[in-house]
């Protein structure tokens, strides 16, 4: 259980501060908390002329507020800004336990309103939020109708000085509503308050001292759709799910992680760059409506949470440049949730983008203009293999070929291929939809991934047609690719004859340009570059860190690739059923690897040598068989290759 040592809530002592403070101090008094008064006011709200006058004034009400019970601590404090963005501060600022939200305190005059702004509110905010229900129904009529009546006032009021113009609106709201003045008042201060009501000013050019100006009313139009409508794109657009998405949009995550720590609390991860950052901490509450919200939007079953669940989620248009997955397990504290967000932009680059050297995009070429035969794009989870197949296939499409994919199931939809989607539940499965496929007349199939015997046969068969096969598979290299191939059934003979090459890849960090720092290499970096055969730079590039980074040393990701073209002696190698390490001294002898690839990044300043050792294939290690290094071997940012034979 929390003990509850601060206890915060918002007042607004311009119109209405007693039913907020009374709930809040019997709270106080039962939890023996110090309690806070937070007058928060909006930064539109206040004209330029008189704004420090109001201020003032708010200050001496909120000092004057009594306080009818004497053995509560109340600490009481004023900011001007978004609602939001005071209370997430205050919170921060003063180690606050709970908050306590009415409609009075925060201004709210209807129930959509109130809901818009507690949603804001619980984005923000990771501690327990105790929410007083709307009750007034006829606050909102009320300030609809004074709107209505100072709008009717016409050109009366629309001269004079700021005070003299303030009376006779009140004196015109209370005449026409029969309002006492002090509810009269309040109307017109709620009025500023949700920016219905604004006061323009301009200088009088005889008086220079004289300010006049008018005052504008902006009442809400609703005809254009219902309100239930109004209300249902509102919370759409303003609820915790949606927030936690964006804030990963903007950190550039590629993942986000829900988890809980305990049966009251939750953890959120953002992998960033490939590294897991800590976001915030949720309490329970707020963490299951979020995990909700995000089954709702990916239409998944609330009712049976022991059971793990995958699927897409349907996103509001202020962030649709984005593909979202989700994935659901049960865990030992509660329920997990793991999305993945794709951002279409970043996965349909072009390939000399990805960070391909000369020599490794030559391979890659020569695998895209062969006539059949499979390519294989192997990795672990998030190391960019769909990028560079998309990458890959839009080269094909721009040279009109016909592109069919099979997937299970499909990861992100692109214009330059038909999709198809496995449906197991209605026996729609690789086979079935390898043989439409077939009779579709493709140039090129791409199979998803190869998960089981049967993705791979399907590749083998459509690249037995005579057809184009590219395909992803979870591998650490080329050789253990090879080997899968053969775990899975596929004979020897086959996969030889129809191979057409092996791309093994995974994504490092690029060093941020603006902060990072250039020394000299060390004796032990010296002798990394030395075994595996490259020539050694006097100079490397390090991390440190900037705003811009946000303190990492590092913005953004880039490709290390090995790219190997079957070729005669790896044939005879594959046929004769030769071990992994035999296959992987032939492949580093023709100055493939991952770890070269890697270092020759580090020499060009790209990365850092800590980047690269801290990898988990840096164990990958033959540098005795590594040939000398080809000079004109080098990765130039945006190349475009164009001198590369077509054939």
């Amino acid at each position: 259980m929390i003990k509850l040592r601060r206890i915060l809530t918002v007042i607004d002592v311009e119109t209405s501060a007693d039913s907020p403070l009374t709930d809040a101090l019997a709270m106080a008094a039962r939890n023996q908390a110090e309690l806070h008064l937070l007058h928060v006011v909006a930064k539109h709200a206040i004209p330029r002329f008189g704004s420090e006058k109001r201020l003032h004034q708010a200050r001496e009400k909120l000092v004057a507020l009594q306080i009818p019970n004497d053995q509560v601590t109340v600490k009481r404090d004023i900011r001007r800004g978004t609602l939001t963005d005071c209370i997430s501060g205050y919170v921060r600022d003063h180690g606050i336990n709970m908050l306590y939200l009415a409609p009075e305190g925060v201004g709210a005059t209807d129930k959509k309103e109130f809901r818009s702004i507690v949603n804001r509110v619980l984005d923000v905010v990771t501690i327990p939020v105790l929410i007083k229900p709307f009750e007034n129904q006829a606050q909102s009529g009320q300030i609809h109708r004074a709107a209505e009546v100072v709008e009717a006032l016409g050109d009366e009021p629309r001269t004079g000085q700021h005070h003299q113009t303030l009376v006779q609106l009140r004196e015109a709201v209370e005449a026409e509503l029969q309002l006492p003045r002090e509810q009269a008042e309040r109307l017109i201060a709620q009025m500023e308050t949700r920016g219905i009501l604004t006061w323009t000013e301009s200088a009088d050019g005889d008086d220079p001292e004289k300010h006049l100006g008018h005052w504008q009313v902006h009442v809400e139009k609703t005809e254009d759709a219902p309100a239930s409508v109004k209300a249902a794109e509102d919370f759409a657009e303003t609820t915790t799910a949606i927030s936690l998405l964006r804030r990963a949009i903007e950190a550039e995550a590629t993942d986000i992680h829900l988890d809980p720590l305990s049966k009251n609390e939750y953890v959120v991860h953002f992998r960033v760059d490939g590294k897991m950052q800590q976001f915030c901490t949720m309490h329970q509450n707020i963490a299951s409506q979020a995990m909700k919200q995000l089954k709702l939007m990916a239409n998944v079953s609330l009712s049976d949470p022991f059971r793990p669940s995958e699927s897409r989620l349907e996103l509001p248009d202020s962030i649709s440049t984005h593909e979202v997955r989700i994935t659901t397990a049960p865990v030992a504290q509660g329920e997990a949730i793991a999305l993945r967000l794709i951002d279409y932009e970043q996965s349909r680059k072009p390939l000399s983008e990805l960070g391909l050297s000369q020599n490794s995009f030559a391979s890659v070429y020569r695998m895209l203009h062969r006539r059949s035969g499979v390519v294989l794009i192997s990795g672990p989870t998030g190391a960019g293999k769909t990028t560079t197949a998309y990458s890959m296939l839009n080269v094909l499409f721009s040279e009109k070929q016909n592109i069919i994919s099979i997937e299970d199931p499909v990861e992100l939809i692109v214009p330059f291929m038909r999709q198809i989607d496995v449906d197991q539940r209605h026996g729609f499965t690789m086979q079935a939809g390898l043989s439409t496929i077939l009779r579709m007349d493709p140039d090129v199939v791409f199979v998803g991934e190869i998960r089981d015997r049967e993705g791979a046969k399907v590749a083998m068969h459509a690249a037995s047609c005579g057809k184009r096969a590219f395909s992803t598979i979870h591998r650490r290299d080329v050789s253990s690719t090879l080997s899968a191939m053969q775990d899975f059934e596929i004979d020897p003979t086959t996969l030889a004859s129809n191979l057409a090459g092996v791309i093994t890849q995974r994504l490092v960090r690029r060093l941020c340009t603006h902060c990072c720092q250039i020394s000299p290499v060390t004796k032990q970096e010296q002798a990394l570059f030395e075994a595996h055969n490259l020539v050694v730079p006097t100079t490397i590039a390090r991390p440190r860190s900037c705003e811009h980074c946000r303190g990492t040393g590092y913005k953004g990701r880039v490709g290390v690739f090995e790219a190997v073209v079957i070729d005669d002696e790896l044939i005879d190698a594959i046929q004769t059923r030769k071990p992994e390490s035999e296959i992987r001294s032939i492949i580093r002898a023709g100055g493939a690897g991952l770890v070269r690839d890697a270092l020759m990044k580090v020499r060009d300043k790209i990365t850092s040598i800590q980047e690269v050792q801290d990898m988990s294939w840096m164990t990958e290690t033959m540098p005795i068989e590594s040939p000398a290094e080809n000079k004109n071997d080098t990765y130039q940012r945006g190349a475009p290759f164009l001198h590369l034979p077509t054939r």
